[in-house]
């Protein structure tokens, strides 16, 4: 029973964090504002969060788990297959509200550079790419290109109100592995 009404608290909780993020921002929400939104005390809070800080912190990180879980559904894969990326797509729209609040805002510079080095760290862990080997681009460079590539397009989406279908993301995404930075830009002649 405890831990059914732990997860229900902190799941008011979250939710009242969002409406707050929604509403006033980050900078601008308070602890009280979140417990005086949640309806309950500010030692239940305590209990599960140290301050605002934590909370967000635990709200990003479970994100990322989710993401991490649903590439590593399938590991055999020597790169991401339409089929994780569609599901990672697929999750990101599922859980919009919560996406669209963490990359906008006062937390979005924020977010933005924790997707990149999310997305370094999958590549690098679920794919086994090593960015030091024999490198066209120097490592930090290629890095940065790769990442910075992959989290524009996915926060320009979000920033778009997931306007266009996951389908049409993906096939965006599979440009950036099919052809040249030239080729993108230009007409393919």
């Amino acid at each position: 029973m405890t831990i059914k009404r732990n997860t229900k608290t902190k799941a008011k909780i979250e939710r009242a964090f969002l409406q707050l993020m929604e509403d006033k921002g980050f900078n601008q929400l308070t602890v009280k504002d979140i417990t005086q939104l949640a309806q309950i005390n500010r030692s239940t809070f305590y209990l599960n969060y140290a301050d605002k800080y934590d909370l967000l912190a635990k709200i990003e990180a479970k994100l990322f788990q989710n993401i991490h879980q649903i590439l590593k559904l399938d590991d055999t894969n020597s790169y991401f297959d339409e089929a994780s990326i569609l599901a990672v797509l697929n999750y990101a729209l599922a859980n919009q509200r919560l996406v669209k609040v963490l990359t906008e805002g006062d937390l979005a510079s924020q977010v933005e550079s924790l997707l990149k080095q999310e997305i370094i760290a999958i590549v690098e862990e679920q794919l086994h790419v090593n960015f030091n080997q024999d490198p066209i681009v120097n490592s930090p460079y290629a890095r940065e290109i790769f990442a910075s590539s992959i989290s524009a397009i996915i926060i320009l989406w979000i920033k778009r109100d997931f306007l266009e279908s996951v389908e049409e993301i993906m096939q965006i995404l599979e440009s950036l592995r099919q052809y040249s930075l030239g080729q993108i830009i230009n007409d393919r002649k």
